[in-house]
């Protein structure tokens, strides 16, 4: 079956897909937070090309990690399986703004996929997620 180049949504707009398939094309790193629209879509072909060439990160139980600091409330981070780890904001603060809150990581040392330069890690112990989330608010991390 074709793909048509618009489709509709309940409850919500229409989708240019020829708009996303050229979004998508272009894409050759993080983009500006300014369009989240195309963030998110970064994001996505991010994580399922991770799980294309690495099917077994995405395989085994979940896990929640601990946050602590002022803002540990509105962190959401799990371990799935023992090589990926996810971890997203509840709610929306910029990364100067986390201060003193941390994410414990398991043991080893982790890089972030989403991230590149120093941002990318590694990562290991105690991290402060102004500097895991300095470059994007939203973490997928694997054993480096």
């Amino acid at each position: 079956m074709a793909c048509q180049s618009r489709s509709e949504s309940p409850g919500r707009g229409s989708l240019d897909l020829d708009q996303r398939r050229t979004h998508l094309a272009a894409l050759t790193h993080a983009p500006s937070a300014d369009d989240l629209s195309v963030a998110k879509l970064w994001t996505i072909r991010r994580v399922l090309s991770l799980r294309r060439r690495e099917p077994a990160l995405f395989a085994g139980p979940y896990r929640a990690l601990s946050a602590s600091g002022p803002h540990a409330h509105r962190v959401f981070a799990f371990q799935r399986g023992d090589g990926l780890i996810t971890a997203i904001p509840r709610l929306a603060v910029h990364a100067e703004g986390w201060r003193d809150t941390r994410l414990t990581l398991p043991d080893g040392e982790w890089r972030d996929i989403l991230a590149s330069g120093p941002g990318a890690g590694p990562f290991h112990g105690a991290v402060p997620l102004r500097d895991l989330w300095a470059a994007v608010p939203i973490a997928l991390l694997v054993r480096a």
